[in-house]
This record gives structure tokens, sequence and C-alpha cells, in this order.
């Protein structure tokens, strides 16, 4: 966890925590898979919105790497990704991405990549793909970049019948989801054959997250049909489409799968979305098991994380603490889904970077 006080911390589900960087401005980021290095966003200066830092834990301070944001590791920790979006204007200039060796050092810009989406990292490291607007020298949504981070001046792209930036690589690399032009959600493998529609959405209120199931056999994403939005599950085959809740429309968020892949967790708002309470549901992906829905306070869209062994959540949220207080500042709860083990596992917290066993 980062903290309010320049610190990240080690939270334990018994709601013990301790300090393992000092001085450390870093709003909210990512672990690296060793757990040694921290990588996140930093609060800019001279007008920029955010800059990307990473840490070593134990050591204090953090190396700048540049303006941007949505920073992560490949799945190896060898290289370090994330995109400037300040390069856009009006939404039609596409983004910058950036590449940096674990430790932060030879930081590149991607020229021959103009993407719309984030990196998606093949699960061996040896490549990642972007989602691009570009080719042929005439503006197209859905050019799918990918990138060898040995060598990333050479890229190679395919076109896709992508139109709207929601897209999911399987876990297995082998597979993408994303939204056509028909506004179909669809899978294809990542050179544009084996197509298949998995349903259709709202013209009008596509869906904008798209997320694998962790053994990539389902998809779930929302769907707006009427003043509702449901919890959409389909088989990645197109095989069977099932609804897992229904949510009021307006401010409804897919935070993901649990790792075990039985709840899908769906952060919306109580009311008015200017007004209203957060709340955080475990929606269950099947009738066998009961959804829970925790509150947030005035989160509607509260970070959270699932607990390594799968019976709960941590979320950042303010209001009722469970103790019958109320909290000004943010918390990090703990919350079983059998109504158990609710506490606060730490206060005053600005952001996750990781869970890990």
């Amino acid at each position: 966890m980062t903290s309010d006080a320049g610190e990240i911390l080690a939270v334990s589900l018994d709601g013990g925590s301790r300090v393992i960087a000092e001085k450390v401005p870093i709003i909210a980021g990512a672990i690296a898979p060793d757990r040694r290095r921290v990588a996140g966003l930093c609060r800019g200066q001279g007008g920029v919105s955010w800059t990307v830092c990473v840490t070593h834990l134990g050591t204090p301070g953090v190396a700048v790497l540049g303006p941007g944001d949505s920073v992560g590791w490949s799945p190896d920790g060898r290289w370090l990704t994330w995109c400037d979006c300040s390069s856009s204007e009006s939404g039609r200039a596409p983004d910058r991405i950036y590449l940096a060796r674990g430790d932060g050092s030879g930081a590149v810009a991607l020229p021959n990549v103009p993407a719309i989406s984030g990196v998606m990292w093949a699960p061996d490291s040896s490549r990642f793909y972007v989602l691009g607007i570009i080719i042929g020298g005439k503006p197209t949504w859905g050019t799918l970049y990918a990138v060898d981070p040995r060598s990333p001046q050479s890229t190679s792209a395919v076109h896709l019948d992508a139109a709207y930036p929601a897209y999911a690589l399987s876990p297995d690399g082998a597979l993408l989801a994303y939204v056509n032009f028909e506004l179909q959600v669809v899978v294809s493998r990542l050179d544009g054959a084996g197509f298949t529609a998995l349903a259709d959405s709202n013209k009008k209120d596509p869906p904008r997250t798209l997320a694998w199931s962790p053994d990539g056999r389902r998809l779930a994403f929302l769907m707006v049909d009427g003043g509702v939005t449901r919890l959409a599950i389909a088989r990645a085959d197109g095989s069977a489409l099932s609804y897992a809740g229904e949510f009021p429309s307006g401010a409804v968020g897919l935070a993901g799968w649990s790792p075990d892949g039985k709840y899908v967790a769906v952060s919306w708002t109580e009311g008015t979305p200017a007004g209203g309470e957060g709340r955080l549901t475990a929606a269950a992906t099947d009738s066998s098991r009961a959804s829970k829905t925790f509150n947030t306070g005035g989160w509607s869209h509260a970070p959270s994380r699932w607990w390594p062994d799968f019976r709960g959540l941590y979320f950042i949220g303010r209001g009722d603490d469970f103790r019958g207080e109320v909290v000004s500042n943010n918390h990090l709860f703990a919350v079983g889904l059998d109504g158990s083990d609710r506490q606060v596992a730490a206060e005053a917290v600005s952001g996750f970077v990781g869970v890990v066993p």
C-alpha cells in the first residue's frame, strides 16, 4: 500500500502493517514480480499531472522516469512500460508508449506505435501488444501492434475490426477480446482469424472494460440495457451467455475476477453518481453461490484487490469503518465474503501496489 505520509506499507490480513519504504511519493503503482521494486505514479510538476517513478524497497527516494500513467511490469519483471497520455489532443491524437529496463534505465519512446490502449504483455514477456489507430498513413481504428522489447524500434501490425478501446488479452496470450465496428463483443486470434461474436452491445454505450477469467474460458463485461447495467458472463467459444447481476446505470465499473474464477467484483453507486454512496459487489458467477455487497462510502469506483486465498476483498474507502465510526480519510478495509474478518487493515492510505501470498 502507499500512504498519505509518502511511505509504502506491507499490510497483513490480520491488520498488522509495517513500513517497507520511506520518502516515496508514489500515489499508486505496481510491485515487481520479485517483490523488490515498485513502479507507480508521482504527482507531477510544471503543469504535468503525473510522472512515472520507480523505487527499490528499502531504499529511500524514487527515480523519476518522465510524465505518464498506466505504468506496468512485464511478467518476468525485466521491463517497464507506461503511456504518456499528455500527447493526446481532444482524444484524437495517439498516446505515446515508453519502454524501460526494470531498474528504470534505458527509457525509449516507441514512435511506430500510435496507441489508443494500454500495454498487454505476452505471458513469456517475449513481446507486448498495443491497439493503435493508424495503418498505411490513414486513421484507422483497430491496428494491433506487436513489439519485441529487445528491439522496440521494429514492430509488426495487424488490422483488426476493433472500433472501441475496450480490449483484453487472454491469460495464455493466444486470443484478444475487443468490441468491433458492429459494436459486438468478439474474440479472435491475434492475426484476426478465428473470429467469434459473443454478444451484441448497446449502440450508445458499448462495454468499456473486458475481463478474462483466470482459466481463459470466460469473459466478463458490463452491458447497458434500459435503465440498468448487467454483468455479462460469456464463454469464449460463443456457446453461452449469462448474467450475474444487475446494477443502476451511470457509475458502474468492472473490478476483476477472483483468482478462483467464482466471483467478479463490480463497483457502482447507490443513488446519483454525484451524491450517492459507493458500493462494491462480489458477484457470484453461477447460481450455487450468493453475491455479497459492501459499502465503500464516498468512492463510486473503490480501488479493490482480492485476498490471495480468494475468501474476501481489500478495498480503499471511507464512511462507516465497521466499528460504527465515520472516517474522514481513506482507509484500507478487509472484508470476508462470509461476513467475517470485517476490519480496518490500514489508515490514511492512497493506493495499491499489489497483493502477494
